[in-house]
């Protein structure tokens, strides 16, 4: 009951930051920081949370130990990540939840991501101030240094993570929030009061689509740099992106069963779009692909400009 409590505060300090209002007690922000770091660390903490992914901790997640600190969590984080293997409401809730802990904006609050990155921590991003936080640093870190597989897999989970949610990813929120309100109004406005209805990563999605627009219905050049990180990121994997995993559900089942990090599934879709000795994709995966890989073109071209959407 203690915990419910706890979350219920923790929601309304969400709330409180979302509409910029004050008056959120210095003990509240306590309680919050605390719970913060007790659910993250114990899944028997967050009820809704442990009912839901019962079956998939105890078929995946088996042989992590309930002793070690978050162990339980971040193995869930790390099959969805990687796999895309949890059950839908297992996936569903593992990503409510992870948006209202944000472990984005603390990484301390991940015991594995700190034993496994530390190092990297300590000596690259330990300075970093608030604008682009650690994680960020971490992620940029990836293009410049060698890191160990077992922090590139940790980093790969979080950023499945902040590719569903907008408010995950900082820099991106900062530059591209007034673009998302203005251009993606609607989803944008569900997210901010925690009542999404579509698909997580819709407003990232969403401005996406609004790099090759014209005049007023295209984004702000001071959105655009933080929107081309985030393709990149994305290309990694295609469960990193939420449109492409939405709209080639049906394909990626029928033609590349089984997601994991270091499986060209971008690959095996585009094989089905090229080739005519093969099944091709339903119509909805095909646009969605032709879309990515204009995205992707335009990111090495480093001009948004001059992509057409005819």
């Amino acid at each position: 009951m203690r915990t419910v409590l706890l979350l219920n505060c923790l929601s309304e300090v969400d709330e409180e930051q979302n509409k910029n209002r004050v008056g959120v007690s210095d003990k509240c922000m306590q309680r919050v920081e605390k719970v913060k770091t007790m659910i993250m660390g114990d899944i028997e903490l967050t009820p809704i949370l442990g009912m839901t992914c019962h079956n998939d901790v105890q078929k995946k997640c088996a042989d992590v130990s309930t002793q070690e600190e978050g162990a339980v969590i971040n193995c869930l984080m790390n099959i969805q990540a990687t796999e895309g293997a949890l059950e839908p409401n297992c996936a569903k809730t593992l990503e409510e939840f992870v948006i209202l802990v944000d472990p984005v904006s603390d990484v301390t609050l991940n015991h594995a991501l700190m034993q496994n990155c530390g190092q990297y921590i300590d000596k690259y991003c330990a300075a970093e101030g608030d604008e682009r936080g650690v994680m960020e640093c971490l992620i940029d870190l990836e293009f410049e240094v060698e890191i160990k597989e077992s922090c590139h897999l940790q980093l790969l989970s979080y950023k499945y993570f902040m590719s569903r949610s907008i408010k995950l990813d900082k820099p991106l929120m900062v530059a591209c929030q007034a673009d998302a309100h203005r251009l993606c109004e609607n989803m944008m406005n569900e997210v901010m009061e925690r009542k999404e209805q579509r698909p997580m990563g819709g407003v990232i999605s969403c401005l996406y689509h609004h790099l090759f627009m014209e005049a007023d219905m295209r984004v702000s050049d001071q959105c655009i740099p933080e929107l081309k990180r985030t393709i990149i990121a994305q290309g990694e994997s295609v469960n990193l992106s939420p449109s492409v995993v939405s709209a080639c559900a049906e394909d990626l089942v029928r033609y590349c069963p089984g997601f994991h990090a270091d499986k060209d599934d971008y690959g095996c879709l585009q094989s089905h779009m090229i080739s005519d000795d093969k099944e091709t994709l339903t119509p909805d995966c095909e646009k969605e692909m032709d879309y990515h890989a204009q995205l992707v073109a335009a990111d090495v071209r480093n001009d948004y400009r001059s992509v057409s959407t005819e």
